[in-house]
């Protein structure tokens, strides 16, 4: 679990960042692309988090699961973001 995790977060946002930060593509083209897959990580997260509201009732514990795994993966991306910026400093 916690390698496909790592395994998405590195394809996302080490592609997000390495787009971002290309000054060979242009802004016109760049900003939308870093739009459009900054929107599909918040529909994930909360996404995550509803299935996990509407699950609660039924399966406390799948509930709890699925609100550990949304935790986690924005611990990861929140890392992940930080650890890029401090490198490109």
């Amino acid at each position: 679990m916690d390698f496909l995790i790592e395994f998405i977060l590195e394809l996302v946002l080490e592609g997000t960042i390495e787009l971002g930060t290309n000054k060979k593509v242009p802004p016109i083209i760049r900003y939308p692309l870093l739009f459009v897959i900054f929107l599909g990580a918040l529909f994930l997260f909360f996404g995550i988090f509803s299935l996990a509201l509407a699950t609660w009732k039924k399966n406390i514990y799948l509930s709890f699961l699925l609100y550990f795994f949304d935790f986690i993966l924005v611990i990861g991306v929140i890392s992940k973001i930080r650890k890029a910026y401090e490198k490109k400093k």
